[in-house]
């Protein structure tokens, strides 16, 4: 049972990670900076000089369309 759930687990992965690899550039940056680096919305708004509001949008659309690629 370990396995299997071990097995399904990793294959999960495998999928978001290609799907992470459909993405923009910029978008994949985003993505890694927020989710793999751990970075604040605040700080990555800060240094483009935009807002944390703008920053939230385009993570929102990011994730909409990972969850379209994953379905």
């Amino acid at each position: 049972e370990n396995v299997e759930a071990e097995t399904e687990t990793k294959d999960q992965y495998r999928r978001l990670y290609d799907a992470i690899a459909l993405l923009e550039p910029q978008q994949k940056e985003l993505v890694r900076q927020v989710f793999f680096n751990e970075r604040k919305i605040v700080d990555i708004a800060s240094e483009e000089g935009v807002s944390e509001a703008a920053i939230r949008n385009r993570l929102k659309k990011i994730i909409q369309r990972l969850k379209k690629i994953l379905n």
